[in-house]
C-alpha cells in the first residue's frame, strides 16, 4: 500500500462524486488531509482541538484548517493559510493533489477538503489555545477499520461512521473526509 499512496494524484480521485458549493448561507472553511512517511509507515496528520468553553469544536479530532477569510481568494487558499497558521506548515511543504469536495457540519459549516502530502519540512509548532495536541493518525489503522465495519459496500449513517485511533474517535465531518478518501484509495490500489 506504501506505493500506491506515494502514486496518488489527481487522477486517483477523478471518479469520486464531489458535491459542490451549493451553501449559500452557510459559513465556509477548507482543511487538508494530510499525508505524510514516517519510518515508510503512511500517516495522516491530524489535531485534536483544544477544550475551551463555548468551542463548537473543543475536544474533537480534526484535520487541520478553518474558517474562510474575506482576504482568501478560494478555499485552497483558506487551507494553505489556516494549515501555515495553525501548525507553521508551509505551503512549500506540501505536494497538492487535489481536491474532494465540500462536506456540511452539523453547526452549518460548508468545508473544502484537500488532500496532499507534507513533505515534513516544517516544523510543527501549534497555539496550545486552539489545539491540544497533534495527532499522527496510520493509513493502515483507517483503512482496517473501513474494512471492519463493511464501510467499503455500505455508507453508513453519520452516527456509524466512526474511527476510533488510541483513545480518540474520529467522528463527524471529519469521518466523512476520511470515508471518501479510503474509499478512493482503497479501489485505487485493488485492496483484498
Amino acid at each position: 500500500m506504501d506505493n500506491q499512496l506515494l502514486r496518488l494524484n489527481s487522477e486517483t480521485f477523478k471518479n469520486i462524486s464531489i458535491r459542490k458549493n451549493k451553501e449559500k448561507f452557510c459559513k465556509k472553511a477548507a482543511v487538508f488531509l494530510l499525508i505524510f512517511y514516517q519510518d515508510n509507515i503512511p500517516y495522516i496528520l491530524s489535531i485534536l482541538k483544544s477544550n475551551n468553553k463555548g468551542y463548537p469544536w473543543k475536544d474533537q479530532v480534526a484535520l487541520p484548517g478553518g474558517i474562510f477569510d474575506p482576504e482568501d481568494k478560494n478555499g485552497l487558499e483558506t487551507a494553505y493559510r489556516e494549515v501555515k497558521e495553525e501548525l507553521n506548515i508551509s505551503k512549500e511543504d506540501i505536494n497538492f493533489i487535489t481536491s474532494i469536495g465540500y462536506y456540511k457540519t452539523i453547526n452549518q459549516v460548508d468545508v473544502q477538503a484537500f488532500v496532499g502530502f507534507w513533505k515534513q519540512e516544517s516544523r510543527i509548532i501549534f497555539d496550545t489555545k486552539e489545539i491540544a495536541q497533534v495527532i499522527k493518525i496510520p493509513v493502515y489503522n483507517l483503512i482496517d477499520t473501513h474494512k471492519k465495519n463493511d464501510f467499503e459496500t455500505e455508507k453508513p449513517d453519520i452516527f456509524s461512521l466512526i474511527y476510533p485511533y488510541k483513545d480518540f474517535k474520529v467522528w463527524g465531518v471529519t469521518a466523512k473526509i476520511f470515508y471518501v478518501f479510503l474509499n478512493t484509495v482503497i479501489k485505487s490500489a485493488s485492496f483484498a
